[in-house]
């Protein structure tokens, strides 16, 4: 074969090789469904702290177990999946489960709407695209609440244990001198909530404390994951 040739099909594969290198990467959809419990008899524990704030300044602080276990799924007539979780609770390690109430959580193609206390909550858009927002209680009456995915993370520690893919929510957030009322809630990829932190405080108003963020009354609770698996 003539050098010339050789020398065509050399540029041609160099060619062909640059181009497939600059080829842009395309990102894999991220679906809200990815950061449910995924099967059936999977669990999740948490410790909860919860701190209550009185007048006079008074503190109290309680904790207890809560466990969220995938009872069932199933997949609906009109194409939607149906999920039910049991809550439980106990105050210690030491005592047996109770079973608190059902908490029943519905996937769309397009979202995932959680129904505790017959409140129906718009818990994740799908798919999950960071900064975008939605509103928390547009299927209740609650009002407005605007949501947003603050961040994909490929790291995330909690009670000295890392996760390796989550999604960081704030479903709402509305702080003022006055006060601050606010949820964070940070998934994890085929296992669900693994942390949570709820604000809902009244500061001090009078002119000595007035824009010191010094609590006069309301709440702090925090769900922080313990333990998950399946039976």
């Amino acid at each position: 074969m003539p050098k010339h040739c050789y020398t065509l099909i050399f540029i041609s594969l160099l060619m062909l090789t640059c181009q497939s290198t600059q080829e842009p990467k395309i990102a894999p959809l991220l679906l809200a469904r990815t950061f449910l419990l995924q099967e059936k008899g999977q669990y999740v524990t948490y410790a909860v702290e919860q701190i209550q704030y009185g007048i006079n300044q008074s503190v109290e602080k309680q904790t207890y177990q809560l466990q969220y276990q995938l009872q069932s799924s199933e997949k609906q007539v009109s194409g939607e999946e149906k999920l039910i979780i049991v809550q439980r609770r106990r105050n210690t390690p030491q005592q047996n489960w109770q079973t608190e109430q059902l908490v029943q959580i519905m996937v769309y193609t397009d979202k995932v709407i959680q129904v505790e206390q017959n409140i129906p909550l718009y818990l994740l858009p799908s798919p999950l695209v960071v900064g975008q927002t939605w509103n928390y209680h547009q299927y209740n009456t609650l009002g407005k609440a605007i949501a947003s995915l603050q961040a994909i993370k490929n790291t995330f520690v909690v009670n000295h244990q890392t996760f390796p893919q989550t999604a960081h929510v704030i479903q709402y957030q509305d702080s003022t001198a006055l006060g601050q009322k606010s949820q964070l809630t940070v998934y994890a990829a085929n296992i669900g909530m693994i942390f949570l932190k709820k604000t809902d405080v009244s500061y001090c108003y009078q002119p000595h404390c007035l824009g010191k963020a010094i609590i006069d009354f309301g709440s702090i609770t925090t769900y922080q994951i313990t333990d998950y698996g399946k039976e």
